[in-house]
Order: C-alpha cells, then structure tokens, then sequence
C-alpha cells in the first residue's frame, strides 16, 4: 500500500449519506510520491498471461485453459490509437 498521508494532504467532503476524500500531493513532496507509487504498483498488477502460468503450475489447468482462451490472440487497434 502506497503510504499516501506521508507525501499528501486530505479532505473529506460530504456526498449525500456518504463522503468523498480528496487527497491532494504536497508540493515539495511529490518526488517522494512518485517513486513510492511506481515501487507499488508493480506488486498491485499483473498480466493475464502470468496468471494463467501460475493457475497451470498449481495444478488448474482448466482455469488456465479458460484463460488463456480468452485472451486475445493478436493486438487489437483501440479506440484513440
């Protein structure tokens, strides 16, 4: 978890019955923001292939089958490309 009140500051705003929190990055801290996210996020993602691997190794064949089957088998042009 990336350990946003060390380089942010927040807000919480009212929403009906619930509340919105604004976190808004210090200026002089947003370096430190920076490489705290990119450490993070390569342990928060991770590609359909890999899981499918991994569902394989433990024996889920099936479940890997299922995956990779459904998995694009060429690049797709996106909408924006």
């Amino acid at each position: 978890m990336v350990p946003f009140y060390d380089w942010c500051d927040s807000a919480d705003m009212p929403l009906g019955n619930h509340h919105v929190r604004v976190m808004t990055g210090r200026p002089g801290d947003i370096a430190t923001g920076i490489q705290m996210t990119a450490r993070a996020i390569p342990a928060h993602y991770t590609t359909e292939e890999r899981i499918a691997a991994a569902l394989a190794k433990l024996g889920k064949t099936a479940a890997a089958q299922m995956l990779n089957d459904l998995l694009p088998q060429t690049a797709h042009i996106r909408s924006g490309d």
